[in-house]
């Protein structure tokens, strides 16, 4: 039997749920609630203010996520999601060759 990754539960509308697929990790966006791939199931892990698409970027169990509404960080030592005011509200996130570039608010 294989894992079936079951998206019924984000019950907002297009273009919701957004998936990243990270190195080490799964997560699940709907408008307001952030979901992660844990043991074969989605598991919440926060919910924010709605904004406009997420955008995410990760280094292995560290993630740096934006909706243009609210910054938030997957810390690598404990795996918990918070929102931040350390980081900026981005909408667009990208790795380059190790750098964060952003786009913001606008």
């Amino acid at each position: 039997e294989t894992d079936r990754l079951d998206t019924a539960v984000i019950a907002d509308g297009f273009p919701y749920p957004q998936i990243f697929v990270f190195t080490n990790t799964i997560i699940l966006c709907g408008e307001t609630k952030i979901y992660e791939w844990v043991a074969g199931a989605l598991v919440l892990k926060l919910t924010v203010a709605a904004g406009e698409l997420w955008s995410a970027v990760d280094f292995f169990e560290f993630v740096y996520m934006s909706n243009n509404t609210v910054a938030v960080l997957r810390s690598s030592t404990d795996m918990t999601y918070t929102t931040t005011t350390d980081q900026p509200i981005a909408r667009a996130i990208c790795n380059f060759n190790g750098q964060v570039h952003i786009g913001g608010r606008w």
